[in-house]
């Protein structure tokens, strides 16, 4: 019995001299798991917006239409796509886009900063 903690004691002293503890353990995964929370929303975030660009790609192609080939649903697609925002909503009160993605990245810096102000008085 003295023997297995001996070698328990000897295993602890050896795991906090590489830097190995079980609080570092904690820490570094909780880092890597706000980390990938963060990735993991910017990337929905961009691809939410980019509904909203790729909508706007088809506007030119449906202009260059030819006229043999013009048609009524070319000219309902196209007021379609000119008169309504194709994007996705936040039950309609707000569009994802490119800016409303930069200007809440930019909303969080900006707040991030204001308290790593305040903390160092």
């Amino acid at each position: 019995m003295g023997n297995g903690i001996e070698n328990n004691l000897c295993n602890n002293s050896y795991k906090e001299g590489m830097g190995v503890t079980p609080n570092g353990k904690i820490r570094a995964y909780a880092v890597y798991a706000v980390i990938l929370i963060m990735l993991r929303s910017f990337a929905v975030a961009l691809f939410s917006a980019k509904v909203n660009s790729e909508s706007l790609v088809a506007a030119p192609t449906l202009y260059s239409v030819p006229s043999p080939t013009y048609c009524d649903e070319v000219q309902r697609f196209i007021e379609q796509i000119r008169g309504n925002t194709v994007a996705l909503t936040g039950l309609n009160f707000f569009y994802v886009t490119k800016e409303l993605i930069l200007s809440v990245v930019g909303t969080i810096v900006t707040y991030e900063l204001v308290l790593l102000q305040f903390g160092k008085v």
